[in-house]
């Protein structure tokens, strides 16, 4: 990893990763936590607006997945979806237009690109919207190794032959925001110029945008970390879910891979929040957590190969994102609307023309 040049905060969260995964996923019992009654709906958030807020807020959108649906191997956010605008031309719009209306222009875009998502992302940013290539939009992901099933060495280093054509290499998942930001220097730039606040988002959840109801709400409530969550239906049997850990009383995020899978469809009527992944943080709790001690985010165990023989099988560790609350003081989650706050588009034929 470092003959990569990947940083050092990164491949220590890989480490810690790695050593806990050898031992299967992070499991959360159900006895263990208690079922959310209820949280503040985004309808019922009374304050008076502060648009200046804006200028010290961070917009980052998670764009290191390609989708290989139907033949396409381009980044996820550059998928039409309407006309002739991709996911990428709608955050950008996006942001574009919040600074134009409310006379904001250091609200910040930033760009959670990968390796396999960076090259095309920038040329389109290039051809369409070049000055904001001069604002430095790019944050670039790093990559962990794929790890043998049965060595657990990287693929590569495990006495094993392959194609000399395989990507040694997979993305470690939204959870490395954080890592990133902090080996690569960026979260110390980014309060250097004054940014406090970041809404995080999925690049193909088109509705996620900036409500400045809840911004003043976040920015005024204390919390240094925040999850926009909505009530759960059958579309979302495999979201995660927030309860409160019975131990200390704190709100948690258990993906359904950390469930028992004998009790996992008993629950889903009794965890009532799913979370969208839209997130806000406080730039400068995130700078003091990490550097009181930094948090291992808990990982997921995935089982691939790197074919479609299925002949060598490899596991791909993933950090999710929004575990992170366990780790923030005074975190916390409201509920939005799913229909205004959740869009997310179903891919078609033509989204990958």
């Amino acid at each position: 990893m470092k003959r990569e040049g990947i940083n050092d905060a990164d491949i220590a969260a890989f480490e810690a990763n790695f050593y806990f995964a050898l031992n299967g996923n992070d499991v959360i019992s159900e006895s263990s936590v208690s079922p959310v009654r209820d949280l503040l709906e985004v309808e019922n958030i009374r304050v008076n607006v502060d648009h200046k807020l804006l200028d010290r807020t961070v917009i980052c959108k998670l764009n290191g997945e390609i989708d290989n649906r139907l033949g396409s191997m381009k980044a996820k956010g550059l998928l039409n979806i309407k006309e002739d605008d991709s996911f990428i031309d709608m955050a950008v719009k996006q942001v574009l237009t919040l600074r134009q209306e409310f006379n904001c222009y250091k609200l910040k875009l930033l760009l959670m690109n990968s390796y396999k998502t960076s090259d095309d992302t920038l040329c389109h940013i290039l051809s369409k919207y070049p000055n904001l290539l001069q604002e430095d939009i790019e944050l670039l992901q790093s990559k962990i190794p794929k790890i043998h099933d049965s060595t657990f060495q990287p693929l590569g280093l495990d006495g094993t032959d392959h194609s000399s054509d395989v990507d040694e290499w997979c993305l470690p998942g939204h959870g490395e925001l954080f890592s990133s930001l902090i080996g690569s220097g960026r979260l110390d730039s980014l309060l250097q110029e004054g940014y406090k606040y970041m809404f995080v988002s999925n690049i193909d959840n088109a509705g996620a945008s900036i409500d400045l109801n809840i911004l003043t709400h976040f920015a005024g409530s204390g919390s240094s970390f925040m999850m926009e969550c909505c009530k759960r239906n059958e579309r979302d049997r495999t979201a995660g879910h927030i309860c409160i850990r019975n131990s200390d009383m704190r709100i948690i995020l258990r993906e359904k891979v950390m469930c028992a899978k004998d009790n996992y469809h008993s629950i889903i009527g009794v965890h009532r929040f799913c979370n969208t992944n839209n997130l806000w943080i406080r730039l400068d709790v995130l700078k003091e957590v990490w550097r009181k001690f930094p948090p291992r985010l808990p990982s997921v165990k995935y089982m691939n190969s790197v074919n479609d023989n299925n002949i060598k099988k490899f596991v791909q560790l993933k950090v999710s994102i929004g575990t992170a609350i366990d780790f923030f003081p005074n975190s916390t989650a409201i509920c939005v609307p799913r229909v205004s706050l959740w869009k997310r588009y179903e891919y078609t034929p033509q989204c990958c023309l």
